[in-house]
């Protein structure tokens, strides 16, 4: 009945221990994140400004539209330990879509175009918002025939080039940033 309750307090503590230990650099920091990872990444960037880049893929951002939107609605009802109209405003809280306008992180949102599992009308939402917000890049890319995994080789080696692509550019490891394809 928690998500992006304890889970994301335990993401955030694990990540401040690997900075204390100095694993991490807080200044060169990315989030990322697949099904309920890329779900974890767009609740992410609205509540937090301390990754420099993310990538979100196949998430969930709006939980009222998800649950009709599944072949698993049973998934957040059993989550939430309600429907959507039992407890709207648990499912209105829990869904990054309510602070989209807080958005700083630039941020990379993948999908497949014939997902059924989330479907990719959680990935256009949660981009058309932040384009027209416009504090922050986003680049938004369907991946065509493909469903809640990129399971067509070139199409998934594509999806990790991309993200390779992203966090270098926006978190650069040495000199100038790179050239990132908008395309």
């Amino acid at each position: 009945g928690d998500i992006l309750g304890k889970d994301w307090v335990d993401v955030n503590s694990g990540v401040d221990a690997m900075i204390r230990t100095g694993i991490a650099d807080s200044t060169k920091m990315g989030l990322m994140g697949w099904s309920y990872g890329g779900f974890q990444t767009f609740w992410g960037v609205t509540q937090t400004r301390r990754f420099a880049a993310a990538s979100a893929g196949a998430g969930v951002n709006d939980l009222r539209a998800f649950f009709s939107q599944t072949d698993i609605s049973d998934y957040l009802g059993m989550l939430l330990n309600s429907a959507p109209w039992e407890k709207p405003e648990l499912y209105v809280e829990r869904s990054a879509y309510r602070k989209v306008k807080d958005v700083t992180t630039p941020l990379l949102i993948q999908s497949g175009d014939a997902d059924k599992r989330v479907s990719p009308e959680q990935s256009i939402q949660f981009y058309e918002a932040m384009k027209r917000i416009g504090k922050a890049p986003s680049k938004l890319l369907l991946y065509p025939g493909q469903g809640h995994g990129i399971t067509d080789p070139r199409l998934s080696k594509d999806r990790m080039l991309r993200n390779v692509e992203w966090f270098t550019y926006w978190i650069p490891v040495t000199g100038q940033k790179p050239v990132i394809r908008m395309n």
